[in-house]
């Protein structure tokens, strides 16, 4: 329940940004009460389960849940906020879309300026708000198939080794492949949120330099070394150091002088 509700502080936090022109610093700014609505909420609803006693086992992950075994536990607590989320989430990113376009239709029109960056973010935040919304669609929909059909499964048992039970073709049991993509996809959130979130250039970089470290590499030498002037002649700050003989008093005195190389080079 904590995902659904941080899911629903990130689309607001990005309509904010988009839709209303919040700065960062603005949105930064009401960062305790993200995390007061994100635990606060599932903190009230487990201690409601728990004076309940809704809390029960899964028979096949053996993992404690909320109505595994009690219908009304699952629709109270479990489908209905998943859908709240889920729908007040989509509405304020949907809303934030609508305003980036909007925006991108205005630069084109007024100043003709190139839209690539702002398109390109657009497209990541599609991709991002479609590996949330897939996997939580799917969840939501095994849940009302489990409530669905949950009363039939108690009430119609099947054994292949009870020889004195009346069997029928209209017996209904659980698919077991439906079991395994609801774990799947309560899983597949979290990893590829994870991996969205660590696959880039600086991330891949700084996991470079730990293994360069641990296997002992010349990586992390060779950047010391530019950093103290070391490398090509160079500074960190890619200034070219040369030496001028200058006289002074009738001798000869050798002083260093600067060359700014041009930002290219930097």
């Amino acid at each position: 329940m904590a995902s659904s509700i941080w899911w629903v502080i990130l689309t607001l936090t990005w309509f904010l940004a988009a839709g209303f022109k919040w700065s960062s610093e603005a949105i930064a700014h009401y960062s305790l009460h993200y995390h007061l609505v994100a635990w606060l909420v599932p903190c009230i609803q487990t201690i409601t389960i728990l004076m309940l006693k809704g809390i029960d086992g899964d028979s096949i992950s053996g993992i404690c849940y909320v109505g595994h075994t009690n219908s009304s536990m699952l629709r109270r607590f479990v489908i209905i906020p998943l859908i709240t989320c889920l729908t007040i989430g989509t509405i304020f990113l949907l809303g934030g879309l609508i305003s980036l376009m909007r925006i991108r239709n205005v630069m084109k029109i007024q100043d003709r300026t190139k839209t690539s960056k702002l398109e390109k973010l657009m497209v990541r935040i599609g991709l991002y708000s479609i590996l949330y919304t897939v996997p939580a669609t799917f969840v939501i929909g095994i849940y009302f198939y489990e409530l669905r059909y949950r009363a039939t499964w108690e009430e119609n048992p099947f054994c292949d080794d009870c020889p004195n039970l009346l069997r029928s073709s209209s017996i209904i049991q659980p698919n077991f492949t439906i079991y395994m993509a609801k774990y799947f996809f309560l899983l597949i959130v979290g990893i590829t949120t994870g991996l969205w979130i660590n696959l880039n250039s600086k991330t891949i970089l700084t996991w470079k330099r730990f293994f360069c470290r641990c296997l002992c590499c010349n990586t992390t030498d060779e950047r010391l070394q530019y950093h103290y002037g070391e490398h090509n002649g160079q500074d960190a700050y890619g200034i070219n150091y040369s030496y001028k003989h200058t006289k002074i008093n009738g001798s000869k005195y050798s002083l260093p002088s600067s060359k700014q190389l041009p930002l290219v080079h930097v």
